[in-house]
């Protein structure tokens, strides 16, 4: 499983992730991927938290080896920890949209579909509580987002492939919302 971790500080209402580095535990650092070599997402929150997760650093792109790779791509959202934090009853709306490609001869505008299977329609955009007006937390002290795994992939060798991606996130505490929001990338090779 692979997971891009973004907090947010609740009591800041710039709209920004927080570009925390650090913490007790792996998820206690924003805006970087964590991978953890077992792919079980059927475990419970308290038991992936507790897996050992390697930081793959902070950084906005990340190389996926399709060939090698087939772990579930994940989008965490959770409250710096030591803040004032939003209360229990909090909830959360979260978009994730994919974009035009930016590489020349690439044919996808994501590496997923709608069905995880390389002949399915490409997806290029999650909406976690679409109907509004949010969730509850569902890992843990944050939310997560499954996107699934990635499917589609460069057809010729030594090719990577570049899929950039905007994700807004609306978080609502009784009258107090916030709004965040971050553009990562990832790339996929053949």
């Amino acid at each position: 499983m692979i997971i891009y971790n973004l907090l947010f500080d609740f009591t800041e209402p710039n709209g920004l992730f927080s570009d925390m580095k650090g913490g007790k535990s792996a998820f206690g650092s924003s805006k970087v991927w964590l991978a953890s070599p077992k792919r079980n997402l059927k475990k419970s929150v308290r038991q992936l938290v507790a897996m050992k997760w390697t930081n793959l650093g902070q950084a906005g792109t990340v190389l996926f080896s399709y060939k090698k790779n087939r772990d579930d791509i994940c989008i965490r959202v959770a409250p710096v920890s030591g803040k004032p934090a939003p209360g229990p009853k909090t909830i959360l709306q979260l978009v994730v949209s994919f974009g035009r490609p930016v590489q020349i001869n690439q044919q996808h505008a994501s590496p997923f579909t709608h069905n995880g299977k390389a002949s399915g329609c490409v997806r290029t955009t999650y909406l976690l509580d679409p109907k509004g007006p949010g969730i509850p937390r569902n890992f843990g002290d944050g939310w997560l987002l499954n996107m699934g795994k990635i499917v589609k992939n460069p057809v010729k060798a030594m090719l990577v492939h570049r899929y950039e991606f905007s994700l807004g996130v609306i978080v609502t505490d009784g009258e107090e919302v916030r709004y965040y929001g971050e553009d990562p990338e990832m790339d996929v090779d053949g």
